[in-house]
């Protein structure tokens, strides 16, 4: 059962995604629709104030209402919102405008009124095509066919009902084909978002699998988003599995499907987000720098379209994947100042919108801070940014950037002096591995080198310890899945300045 605190927190926060245009359509919507003297309207203007969602503050405020009606009146506002939210987007959102078409044809359908039907499931077939949309034209053909049914067959041969059941079957398999799209980058993602260097075997097997459910004669056949869930599922794949080239090449033909076409839809600019973002991240580090560039400013430049401004969760994305590109591209190319530039207004959307923005993004963003901060060495911040990561809800979320944000701290922690808290650091850290089944031959290398160092005084046989670390961790990574640790922190470069100084 929902709690009476978590119903209120939706409120809150609802209201707070309001754009300014939204809150004044909701104003003049609920004075036309709202039967209960202003009540709601009143309870919005409380709840809208508040920097935090303050119950026994609204209480004392609520002078136009007992506070047993504090539970319906909140109800109410809730719907009315959603309602003007439904009003406001109607004429902007095509699966709205779609669902408005089948909502008038069930209604003219129960009046019998069939030509009409006929004439607003043609406008519909028409959005349909339009916007490429293999979900709902699957009920707008279903409609027609129940209408002809209805009207006893009127008007419409033989061989027109055939060739509308033919264009039903062909529409069915699209969608299978979708679905089965759908699925395989879906469960890809998913696997990923828990850890993203799936260096188990089963892992790996488990990805292989999701990508495996789809003929070759499925994906000729497959329609415009179908192809574009595929190109992203195997670009996913080929990443999973350390194949950079064939990753590369899958997530920049994900890229030009899509460039390829006009953005006339909010799922268009989000698949969009996600393709520079992914085709971003597939160029090797190092290499393709003005490549990767240019996909930070093509998201820059998404983050200002129309359609993007107006919705309060795909800006959010966009922004974030411009962020972390920024901090990145410039990170891996040693500007370390350049990439510190946006980190304000980074905090700042952290901030305002924590509610809307994805957990793990919130995750990446503030590893990448950290790694930006430990190399301007401002170790204070470094170590602030990194324990958002440590201290996160939710450690089965990303769990790879977990695993090597606390063996970053053990390197924050001992460029900070701290040899004091050190040793507890790099046992919670341990233990913290052990638990994950996460202690690779890279991983128990790094706990071994810090524990041998805690104990020394002598320089030399600290340079010793370095040096002798440097070698074993050279000879490791030769290993494409030990190599995936240094994806997260160049220990081995690490390890060279310290030698050299």
């Amino acid at each position: 059962m929902i709690s009476v605190r978590k119903k209120s927190a939706d409120l809150y926060h609802l209201i707070r995604s309001l754009t300014q245009p939204e809150k004044r359509h909701f104003k003049l919507y609920a004075s036309i629709y709202n039967s209960d003297n202003n009540k709601t309207l009143l309870l919005y203007d409380l709840v809208s104030k508040q920097k935090s969602y303050d119950e026994s503050h609204i209480l004392k405020k609520m002078t136009f209402a007992d506070a047993k009606q504090l539970p319906n009146l909140k109800n109410r506002l809730y719907k009315i919102i959603l309602d003007s939210l439904e009003a406001f987007h109607s004429n902007n959102d095509y699966e709205l405008e779609l669902r408005k078409y089948l909502n008038q044809i069930h209604i003219l359908n129960k009046k019998g009124l069939y030509n009409q039907c006929i004439q607003v499931i043609n406008k519909a077939k028409k959005a349909c095509a339009y916007y490429k949309d293999d979900f709902h034209i699957l009920r707008v053909l279903e409609w027609e066919r129940k209408i002809i049914s209805n009207s006893g067959y009127a008007n419409h041969s033989v061989e027109e009902v055939q060739t509308l059941l033919n264009e039903i079957a062909d529409k069915v398999k699209q969608y299978e084909i979708l679905c089965k799209s759908i699925k395989a980058s879906t469960e890809i993602a998913a696997i990923l978002k828990k850890d993203f260097t799936a260096r188990e075997q089963t892992k790996q097997d488990r990805i292989t699998a999701a990508l495996n459910n789809l003929t070759a004669e499925e994906i000729k056949d497959a329609s415009y988003y179908a192809k574009m869930h595929l190109f992203n599922a195997k670009g996913l794949y080929y990443s999973a599995i350390k194949d950079s080239k064939n990753s590369r090449k899958n997530q920049k033909d994900y890229l030009k499907h899509i460039e390829s076409n006009e953005l006339i839809t909010v799922a268009d600019i989000e698949a969009y987000t996600i393709a520079l973002n992914n085709y971003m991240f597939s160029c090797p580090q190092g290499e393709k720098y003005d490549e990767r560039l240019s996909c930070v400013e093509k998201l820059k430049e998404l983050a200002q379209h129309s359609m993007v401004k107006k919705n309060r969760q795909i800006r959010c994305k966009i922004l974030t994947r411009y962020y972390n590109g920024f901090i990145a591209t410039h990170t891996e190319n040693k500007d370390y100042l350049k990439a510190k530039t946006l980190i304000p207004d980074i905090a700042i959307l952290l901030e305002e919108y924590n509610d809307t923005v994805e957990k793990d993004y919130i995750i990446i963003l503030s590893f990448n801070i950290s790694y930006v901060f430990f190399y301007l060495q401002d170790y204070k911040q470094a170590k602030f940014w990194i324990n958002k990561v440590i201290n996160s809800d939710d450690a089965n979320l990303r769990g790879d950037l977990h695993c090597f944000a606390r063996m970053f701290n053990c390197i924050i922690y001992y460029e900070l002096n701290d040899y004091e808290t050190l040793p507890y650091i790099i046992k919670n850290t341990y233990r913290f591995l052990l638990k994950r089944k996460s202690v690779y031959k890279t991983e128990q290398v790094f706990i071994d080198f810090f524990r041998s160092i805690t104990k020394l005084q002598n320089q030399d046989a600290l340079t010793s310890i370095f040096e002798s670390t440097k070698n074993k961790l050279v000879e490791i990574t030769k290993d494409p899945n030990e190599r995936v640790a240094l994806d997260y922190f160049d220990f081995i470069s690490w390890l060279d300045r310290k030698i050299k100084s």
